[in-house]
């Protein structure tokens, strides 16, 4: 698009002499993205980062170290030759002042490697996005093409932010990435990093959101500030409020939330059962799973009963519902050799999940969340794991297996959805699409 006002020509002339990513930068963005493999069968062995051989004796506990490269690796058992990895993003923020404007600039890169035996990887990385925030507010869009699909092409130009190629309008999200993770060496204004806002929050949350809620609640400026930033990105603002006393008594005794999805989940059913939520006795527990456990299964007992018939009555009223608003995902399947991954494709199946694995998928109405789409994975028939993924950022929010705890196949079950997040993305473009035609006929 063609800079029309005054502020987006300033930008399009900026952007020409921001600097690409150091070979430092390059490289810290590649270490810490992308694992350092083997791939081995019985009898041979080579690294993937100079693509030498490697002698399988060598190989202990599934590590081993290359005599050519001397890298650390991890081994894979593995016949392939050729790989190439997933894509990663890196975010790094800069600040431009020119002409008047004082710019915090938000670059987003995208990287890859392709690897080869005999040969040393190739690394390929762009620029697909950046987000120009002026200091009163205005925002302006630098990026490739973004498609219907989430991919990014073509050239750098001012795009509008919330549309997309082909003519399509989407939410103020769209040419918004959420990177993996932020360079340390990011730079924030002045005034934000007094607010705390800094490279490592924003591995949890995106940072116009961040921004927008930091000007809105003194309350995440507290969270940030006391690391507390966990919270800030998996809470809604309205449970922030909702347990803030119960967040207060944390703050005074230093107790660490590791887990704020399985925190939130004790919280509500200490609500339910009308615990005390400004003792330190239930807000700070020293084992977390084993108190989330214990007071989630008193809730279970005490909301639907002991009896199985009383479950699956409930399950009969509520199903409907959800397969109305899930039956578009329920034809997706992932799979390797041992691993099997689908969508729960009803209510009884959320009862069956938790009852198997012990946790509180259905006693806290996950099947309810519109903007989460729940996986069960089997290994022989048996479940594992269950994992959440928002339909939104397409990331995952949560993975637990039997108590909670993460099964043995919990890395391949991650990986399988993650290279499969192309399936899910298309269904939920074309479910945006189809309810855009519906209002538009009525």
């Amino acid at each position: 698009m063609k800079p029309k006002t005054k502020i987006q020509v300033e930008v399009n002339r900026l952007a020409k002499f921001l600097l690409k990513p150091t070979q430092e930068q390059q490289d810290y963005a590649i270490n810490k993205m992308f694992p350092k493999l083997c791939f081995a069968t019985k009898s041979t062995a080579f690294c993937l980062e100079c693509g030498s051989d490697i002698n399988v004796k060598d190989i202990n506990r599934n590590r081993v170290i290359c005599n050519s490269c001397g890298e650390n690796l991890k081994v894979e058992m593995s016949r392939k030759r050729k790989f190439t990895s997933g894509w990663g993003t890196m975010g790094m923020a800069e600040l431009v002042t020119s002409m008047g404007y004082d710019f915090q600039v938000i670059r987003n890169f995208e990287f890859r490697c392709y690897y080869e035996k005999g040969e040393k990887k190739r690394v390929f990385f762009w620029e697909i996005c950046q987000n120009w925030y002026e200091v009163k507010g205005k925002r302006v869009v630098n990026s490739r093409i973004l498609s219907s699909y989430g991919n990014y092409n073509g050239d750098m130009e001012i795009r509008e932010h919330n549309r997309l190629v082909y003519g399509y309008y989407t939410n103020n999200n769209s040419y918004n990435p959420f990177p993996d993770f932020f360079h340390p060496h990011s730079k924030f204004r002045p005034e934000y990093e007094k607010r705390g806002i800094n490279y490592k929050v924003l591995k949890d949350i995106r940072f116009s959101r961040l921004v927008d809620l930091v000007n809105y609640s003194p309350k995440i400026e507290t969270l940030i500030k006391l690391n507390y930033h966990n919270i800030v990105g998996a809470w809604e603002s309205n449970i922030i409020d909702r347990y803030w006393n119960a967040l207060k008594i944390c703050f005074r005794n230093k107790y660490k939330i590791k887990d704020p999805n399985i925190y939130k989940d004790l919280l509500d059913a200490m609500a339910y059962l009308d615990k005390d939520l400004h003792n330190a006795h239930y807000v700070c527990p020293k084992d977390l799973i084993k108190a989330h456990d214990f007071y989630v299964h008193e809730k279970r007992k005490a909301e639907i009963g002991k009896t199985l018939a009383s479950n699956k009555k409930k399950c009969d009223n509520v199903n409907p519902q959800y397969i109305f608003q899930k039956k578009k995902f329920f034809d997706l399947f992932f799979k390797d050799k041992e691993v099997e991954v689908r969508p729960l494709m009803s209510v009884h199946e959320f009862l069956e999940e938790g009852e198997t694995l012990k946790h509180c998928i259905f006693t806290n109405k996950y099947y309810e969340k519109k903007n989460s789409l729940l996986f069960s994975a089997t290994v022989k028939g048996q479940r594992v794991e269950t994992v959440e993924l928002c339909l939104k950022t397409f990331r995952i929010l949560q993975n637990h297996g039997l108590g909670h705890k993460k099964s043995k196949y919990s890395e391949r079950i991650i990986n399988l959805i993650k290279n499969n997040i192309k399936q899910v993305r298309d269904l939920v473009i074309i479910r945006k699409r189809k309810s855009k035609k519906q209002k538009s006929a009525s």
